[in-house]
Protein backbone atom coordinates (compact mmCIF):
# COMPACT_ATOMS: atom_id res chain seq x y z
CA UNK A 1 0.00 0.00 0.00
CA UNK A 2 1.56 3.31 -1.02
CA UNK A 3 1.43 6.54 1.00
CA UNK A 4 -1.56 8.05 -0.83
CA UNK A 5 -3.59 4.85 -0.48
CA UNK A 6 -2.84 4.76 3.25
CA UNK A 7 -3.94 8.38 3.60
CA UNK A 8 -7.16 7.68 1.70
CA UNK A 9 -7.91 4.77 4.02
CA UNK A 10 -7.37 6.93 7.09
CA UNK A 11 -9.49 9.77 5.72
CA UNK A 12 -12.35 7.44 4.95
CA UNK A 13 -12.55 6.53 8.62
CA UNK A 14 -15.39 8.23 10.38
CA UNK A 15 -14.75 10.64 13.20
CA UNK A 16 -16.69 11.78 16.24
CA UNK A 17 -17.52 15.47 16.33
CA UNK A 18 -16.41 16.03 19.93
CA UNK A 19 -12.89 14.61 19.97
CA UNK A 20 -10.64 13.11 17.33
CA UNK A 21 -7.10 11.91 17.70
CA UNK A 22 -5.54 10.04 14.82
CA UNK A 23 -1.82 9.56 15.28
CA UNK A 24 0.45 7.60 13.01
CA UNK A 25 3.87 6.63 14.29
CA UNK A 26 6.17 5.82 11.36
CA UNK A 27 9.77 4.82 11.20
CA UNK A 28 12.32 4.19 8.49
CA UNK A 29 14.90 1.46 8.74
CA UNK A 30 17.85 0.53 6.59
CA UNK A 31 19.35 -2.92 7.13
CA UNK A 32 17.36 -3.24 10.36
CA UNK A 33 18.77 0.01 11.78
CA UNK A 34 16.45 2.88 12.64
CA UNK A 35 17.12 5.83 10.35
CA UNK A 36 14.25 8.19 11.04
CA UNK A 37 11.04 8.38 13.05
CA UNK A 38 8.09 10.61 12.19
CA UNK A 39 4.79 11.20 13.97
CA UNK A 40 1.76 12.32 12.02
CA UNK A 41 -1.19 13.80 13.88
CA UNK A 42 -3.92 13.68 11.25
CA UNK A 43 -6.21 15.82 13.37
CA UNK A 44 -3.83 18.73 12.91
CA UNK A 45 -2.56 17.75 9.47
CA UNK A 46 -6.09 17.53 8.04
CA UNK A 47 -7.42 20.50 10.06
CA UNK A 48 -9.97 18.38 11.89
CA UNK A 49 -9.26 19.98 15.25
CA UNK A 50 -11.83 21.83 17.32
CA UNK A 51 -10.45 25.22 16.20
CA UNK A 52 -11.44 24.54 12.58
CA UNK A 53 -14.98 23.69 13.62
CA UNK A 54 -15.20 26.69 15.94
CA UNK A 55 -14.23 28.99 13.03
CA UNK A 56 -16.93 27.34 10.88
CA UNK A 57 -19.47 27.87 13.67
CA UNK A 58 -18.53 31.53 14.12
CA UNK A 59 -18.30 32.46 10.43
CA UNK A 60 -21.02 30.26 8.92
CA UNK A 61 -23.31 29.28 11.79
CA UNK A 62 -22.87 25.54 11.29
CA UNK A 63 -22.34 24.01 14.76
CA UNK A 64 -21.07 20.47 14.33
CA UNK A 65 -20.73 20.07 18.11
CA UNK A 66 -24.44 20.70 18.60
CA UNK A 67 -25.80 19.00 15.49
CA UNK A 68 -23.77 15.78 15.74
CA UNK A 69 -23.21 15.44 19.48
CA UNK A 70 -22.33 11.82 20.34
CA UNK A 71 -22.66 10.81 16.69
CA UNK A 72 -20.27 9.67 14.03
CA UNK A 73 -20.21 11.56 10.73
CA UNK A 74 -18.18 11.26 7.53
CA UNK A 75 -16.11 14.28 6.59
CA UNK A 76 -17.59 14.07 3.10
CA UNK A 77 -21.07 14.53 4.62
CA UNK A 78 -19.91 17.66 6.45
CA UNK A 79 -18.40 19.01 3.23
CA UNK A 80 -21.62 18.26 1.33
CA UNK A 81 -23.70 19.98 4.02
CA UNK A 82 -21.49 23.09 3.94
CA UNK A 83 -21.75 23.20 0.13
CA UNK A 84 -25.48 22.54 -0.17
CA UNK A 85 -26.97 24.11 2.95
CA UNK A 86 -24.54 27.00 3.40
CA UNK A 87 -23.52 27.71 -0.20
CA UNK A 88 -19.78 27.34 0.40
CA UNK A 89 -18.00 26.14 -2.72
CA UNK A 90 -14.88 24.04 -2.96
CA UNK A 91 -12.22 24.32 -5.64
CA UNK A 92 -11.53 20.71 -6.61
CA UNK A 93 -8.65 21.74 -8.87
CA UNK A 94 -6.67 23.51 -6.17
CA UNK A 95 -3.61 21.63 -4.97
CA UNK A 96 -2.64 21.46 -1.31
CA UNK A 97 0.43 19.88 0.23
CA UNK A 98 1.43 19.41 3.82
CA UNK A 99 4.86 18.86 5.29
CA UNK A 100 6.11 15.57 3.84
CA UNK A 101 2.99 14.90 1.77
CA UNK A 102 3.12 15.98 -1.84
CA UNK A 103 -0.38 14.68 -2.52
CA UNK A 104 -3.35 14.72 -0.21
CA UNK A 105 -6.57 12.72 -0.53
CA UNK A 106 -9.33 14.30 -2.62
CA UNK A 107 -11.64 14.64 0.38
CA UNK A 108 -8.98 16.57 2.28
CA UNK A 109 -8.23 18.82 -0.70
CA UNK A 110 -11.93 19.65 -0.85
CA UNK A 111 -11.99 20.21 2.94
CA UNK A 112 -8.99 22.58 2.75
CA UNK A 113 -10.67 24.46 -0.08
CA UNK A 114 -13.87 24.84 1.96
CA UNK A 115 -11.85 26.13 4.93
CA UNK A 116 -10.00 28.58 2.67
CA UNK A 117 -13.28 29.91 1.28
CA UNK A 118 -14.72 30.32 4.78
CA UNK A 119 -11.64 32.24 5.91
CA UNK A 120 -11.63 34.70 2.96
Amino acid sequence: MDKSELLNVLVEQKFIAQTVIILLNTLTTVRQSLVDKYYIDFTKTYKLDNNSFIVIKEKVGFDIFKKYVNQTIDLSAIIRELEVDYGISADNDKNFTFDKFDHLPKTIIKWFSILDNINK
